[in-house]
């Protein structure tokens, strides 16, 4: 069944009206198929309306947008023409190009020519058709902006609700692809992380300073007067209907290279009129607050490259007028991207030495850096440091709305950093980064970061010894610890030895969930059991198990009322959360855990929705990994299926409540830890990372997990008797069974009771309890038999 857009249809308006009047009202909400859509559109001719309206005050459907419910489509109007009525001779796109456009065959809906088509001026609109609905108009106005640029398409089509009008019998294509958001979002990052931070490399022509004035420019040849010229025009052509685009020619005034004759002709030649023209030029001289490193960064975006290895203009943010220093709202905005900063989760970050950090507070970290970064300014005197500095101050507004509004925002950001990849995971230390594969771990400095940088809030607080792989930093307390869970006790209280099989097991999962890297092919949750304990004593060590992996991973651990069938149940998220971990699950109670619905959250993406905000979609690469504590059997949780997703380690009974690691130890784990100890602790982290990555999942043969539960519900003692004097395939007697128990337990059991144990125990050894009443021994007889088909008429009184 195909997916239908809510969207709004107006069936009374056909082709482009001759008479527009009020075209408005009228509209009708509908769910269409993509290809309903377009035969509505092209072959009827109906108008339509991009988004899904809602009522206005006066209770009528209107296209405004007031009356924006959300929208599924982005259409793009493409006109070809350089002003109204002027055909766009160096940027026409006709039909067969725009249906070719890598965009229109990756997520293009279909492709139609509008009604003022001709065969001599294509006029065209594409029709995106999105994964999901848009409510966020912020998000939608980016979307649009960056398709509409990608065609040179009509800038006034950007409403959310906008109408758009039908062609009967239109030229159409149809291409039938769906525009996936988030794919969209992360290749626009992508772009604008490249041309941000990456420094360009292309050079076509060079612009030289004059070493004698850094607010004059001199150009050896008319070809290089040209070049700047002809990349001006390129550039205000994109900003012409931008109320701030006449500030862009101010560099060009101030190089005495254009008189202002010749300033009005490139200001045309990019689509204004000529008044327009020289309206902009009065006010460029009126406010002349753009400098020099202006041009050179226009230059630099076009392929153009000052030659000097010396600070230039072109990475400056202030110009003197006589004594006095000047900012420059555009060339500080560029000197604080050029920088490395950009906006994310509403975060001031910025980088540095191939660190991303992020600011506390965005305007105060802004003034305090400006100010500290021209204290390093070595050609300035003094006088002209403080001049700067006071012109710093006096932008104080400038510096929280103008700079910070205009800075790179960025949904997703985990394009730029280092990340885990299959064979390879990474740790970050203050000193430099560990990288770990499957034959050598090697410590490398933060300078040999390729392209690829670390969030500081990721990079642990130690500097690491040089020497962190000897052998001197095996055997802390951490690894001690996690070979010791892999133990039991025999009933006398001492430890049996080490279950190999199963430390290795609980190696690869451990090793697992700190290599960040997402397997699509065999995702698993990590859970950590009991194998067997004593009535209800816990306290076996899978909290602080699990505790140490959130010493290296940023993990979330939710509070015992944890409810999985929450819709906001992972609110908690952060966009860099390594792993989720579900402490203490339960089977019982309205929070009582399913394993089954973990299903989507283990393989596949994951939906976050948190409180006032529209639910998102995180990527499963993106995701974190799941690993979940339980005082229960896994046996008592819903059990379909989950072997292919679980991971089970059971810890033995080598720690109880009595017993506890912080007195075997002599100090509390982690709070009490010496920096040896840590660098132990690091040590057995990285060797388990690689031991995962060598050897993979590790299994071994767990517990009887029916057993476990018996254990857990009816104890040790009475399994040994059953096992002692009940056989299978025997008919024995039922009061004198139970009385046998009884004297075990040192209690009366009741017969519902005794019967629930007889048959857990026929389930631990895959058989079925069946019960017969002998009225002549007022006694009943039951036989655990191995017959699945067996019933109570075939027993018979042998006793």
């Amino acid at each position: 069944m195909e997916k239908k857009i809510n969207l709004s249809i107006n069936s009374n308006v056909i082709g482009k009206p001759v008479k527009f009047g009020n075209t408005a009202y009228g509209f009708e909400n509908m769910a269409l198929t993509l290809k309903e859509l377009m035969g509505l559109v092209t072959v009827h001719g109906y108008a339509f309306c991009n988004a899904r309206i809602i009522k206005n005050k006066d209770d009528k459907y209107v296209i405004s947008n007031s009356c924006f419910g959300g929208t599924q489509i982005i259409a793009i109007d493409i006109d070809n023409q350089l002003s109204k009525g002027v055909k766009d001779e160096d940027g026409y796109i006709d039909f067969e190009t725009v249906i070719e456009h890598p965009l229109v065959l990756k997520y293009g809906g279909f492709v139609y020519h509008t009604p003022s088509s001709t065969d001599e001026w294509h006029r065209l609109r594409i029709v995106f058709f999105l994964d999901r609905e848009l409510t966020n108009i912020d998000l939608f106005k980016r979307i649009y902006e960056y398709i509409n640029t990608q065609f040179n398409g009509d800038k006034s089509t950007s409403k959310v609700c906008q109408i758009f009008y039908g062609n009967k019998n239109a030229q159409t294509i149809w291409v039938g692809q769906e525009l996936i958001v988030d794919d969209l979002l992360e290749m626009m990052d992508k772009e604008k992380a490249e041309a941000v931070i990456q420094q360009p490399t292309s050079v076509k022509h060079t612009i030289n300073d004059s070493k004698a004035d850094n607010n004059s420019i001199t150009v050896d040849s008319n070809a290089d007067k040209e070049a700047i010229s002809t990349m001006t025009v390129e550039l205000l052509k994109n900003r012409i209907d931008n109320k701030d685009w006449f500030t862009y020619i101010t560099g060009l005034g101030n190089t005495g290279m254009f008189d202002q004759l010749e300033i009005i002709e490139l200001i045309t030649r990019a689509g204004a009129e000529v008044g327009d023209a020289i309206t902009h030029i009065r006010n460029c001289n009126k406010y002349n607050d753009i400098g020099v490193g202006s041009l050179f960064r226009i230059a630099k975006k076009y392929g153009y490259q000052h030659n000097s290895d010396e600070v230039t203009s072109s990475e400056k943010f202030y110009y003197f007028k006589g004594s006095s220093a000047h900012i420059s709202n555009e060339d500080l905005n560029q000197f604080c991207i050029n920088s490395g900063m950009f906006i994310f989760n509403d975060k001031l970050h910025y980088i540095d030495s191939n660190i991303i950090y992020t600011a506390k507070h965005k305007d105060k970290y802004l003034k305090r850096w400006l100010r500290e970064t021209v204290e390093t300014f070595d050609d300035l005197s003094v006088r002209e440091k403080k001049s700067i500095k006071n012109a710093i101050h006096n932008k104080s507004d400038m510096l929280a709305r103008g700079i910070l509004d205009h800075l790179p925002e960025y949904e997703n950001i985990n394009h730029l950093l280092l990340k885990d990849v299959e064979g390879k995971s990474f740790i970050a230390f203050k000193n430099g980064y560990v990288e770990i594969n499957a034959d050598n771990i090697t410590f490398k400095s933060y300078a040999d970061l390729n392209s690829k940088y670390i969030l500081n809030s990721e990079i642990l607080d130690f500097n690491l010894p040089s020497d962190f792989t000897d052998a001197k930093y095996h055997g802390g307390s951490y690894e001690l610890f996690t070979q010791n869970i892999c133990k039991n006790r025999d009933s006398e209280g001492n430890a049996e030895p080490i279950n190999e099989l199963k430390y290795n097991s609980l190696m690869s999962a451990m090793g697992n969930l700190l290599h960040t890297f997402k397997d699509e092919s065999n995702p698993r949750m990590v859970v950590i059991s009991d194998e067997m304990k004593f009535g209800n004593s816990g306290g076996t060590g899978k909290s602080l198990l699990l505790k140490g992996l959130g010493n290296i991973r940023a993990m979330q651990k939710p509070g015992k009322d944890f409810n999985p069938n929450d819709p906001r149940r992972y609110d908690m998220l952060e966009e860099h959360t390594r792993i989720m971990n579900i402490d203490d699950a339960s089977t019982k109670g309205k929070h009582g855990f399913d394993i089954e619905n973990m299903n989507t959250e283990i393989t596949g993406d994951m939906s976050i929705r948190k409180l006032y905000n529209d639910t998102t979609s995180a990527k499963f690469e993106n995701t974190p990994k799941f690993c979940m504590s339980t005082n229960r059997s896994l046996e008592t949780f819903n059990k379909h299926s989950y072997e292919r997703r679980i991971h089970s380690i059971e810890l033995g009974c080598y720690y109880n409540k009595e017993v506890k690691p912080e007195l075997e130890f002599g100090f509390k784990f982690y709070k009490s830890w010496n920096d040896d100890e840590w660098y132990k602790f690091f040590n057995t982290a990285m060797r388990y990372i690689q031991y995962y990555l060598k050897n993979g999942w590790q299994e071994y043969d767990r517990a009887n997990p029916v057993m476990v539960d018996f254990i857990n519900k009816y104890g040790k003692q009475c399994l040994e008797v059953l096992q002692e004097n009940v056989a299978v395939d025997t008919v024995y007697s039922y009061n004198t069974i139970k009385e046998i128990l009884e004297e075990v337990r040192e209690d009366e059991l009741s017969p519902h009771i005794f019967t629930k144990m007889l048959k857990l125990y026929a389930k631990m050894n895959d058989c079925k309890f069946i019960k017969k009443q002998v009225q002549i021994h007022k006694d009943n007889i039951f036989e655990i038999t191995s017959d699945m088909e067996k019933d109570n008429s075939s027993l018979e009184t042998g006793l």
